[in-house]
Formats: structure tokens, C-alpha cells, sequence
């Protein structure tokens, strides 16, 4: 499992080095970093030019018990996985918040919708002009 893989399109896996691991990280973003509110989710997301792109998902108590929060985790990061890190490139911090009306009975679609819709945010917001996202295909 020590692998050096980083993340990128033909590896979509969260080795330790992509992900954001202490709470000074999580904070950092979430103060320095511009806040998307979509859907059940609040993603903030901070430029770090020259780093690489590195992921963290929390989700809170108010949201369930260890089973449920683990699980929502988890279908977060599929929706990320898939749908994020192929137009994503590096110099990227991003931190995503499940809301605390999140549940176990929400489909995965939806959550891969506010994945999809974040990222046409972001293309709006102007990150493709400075050359920070690929071309979505």
C-alpha cells in the first residue's frame, strides 16, 4: 500500500499524500479557501499553486452515528473520484462538507449531481481561464 501514485486521471485513488489529514489543514482551506454551497454539500475549495491537489472529506455528528458518516464518506468520494479528479489539476485544496440533512437514503445520483454542478461552478468562476481545469469531455 506504499504506493506513490498521485492523483490524476489514470489513477483515482486517495493515497495519503492527496489527502488533507489534520485539522489545521481542513481549517486553513475552509478559512483561505472560496465556499460552494450545492446541494447537500458545502465544498470549499483554495489554490495551491506548485502542491498537489490534495481532498478531504468531514462530515459531522449532527449528520449520524460512525455508520452513517463513514458511509456518506464513502459515496462522496466515489462522486469525487469519478467526476472531479478528471478535470482537476493539480495546485488544488479542497475540503467537502456533508450538510447535516444528508442521509443514507439519498441516491447516489444525487450527490454525483451536486459533484457535476459544483464543477460548472467552478468552470464559471473563472478557473479555466487561468488554466487551472481541463477540458471536460
Amino acid at each position: 500500500m506504499a504506493d506513490s501514485k498521485s492523483i490524476h486521471p489514470s489513477g483515482y485513488s486517495f493515497p495519503k499524500q492527496s489527502r488533507l489529514l489534520r485539522r489545521r489543514e481542513f481549517l486553513w482551506v475552509q478559512r483561505k479557501g472560496k465556499r460552494y454551497i450545492i446541494g447537500d454539500l458545502i465544498i470549499c475549495v483554495c489554490s495551491t499553486p506548485g502542491q498537489s491537489t490534495r481532498i478531504g472529506i468531514t462530515t459531522s455528528k449532527k449528520v449520524g452515528n460512525a455508520v452513517v458518516r463513514n458511509r456518506l464518506r464513502r459515496l462522496i468520494r466515489e462522486s469525487v473520484r469519478h467526476l472531479l479528479l478528471p478535470v482537476l489539476r493539480q495546485g488544488f485544496a479542497l475540503v467537502v462538507i456533508a450538510k447535516k440533512n444528508l442521509s443514507l437514503d439519498l441516491p447516489q445520483s444525487r450527490i454525483d449531481a451536486a459533484v457535476e454542478q459544483f464543477v460548472l461552478q467552478l468552470q464559471e468562476d473563472h478557473f479555466q481561464a487561468a488554466g487551472s481545469l481541463g477540458n471536460r469531455r
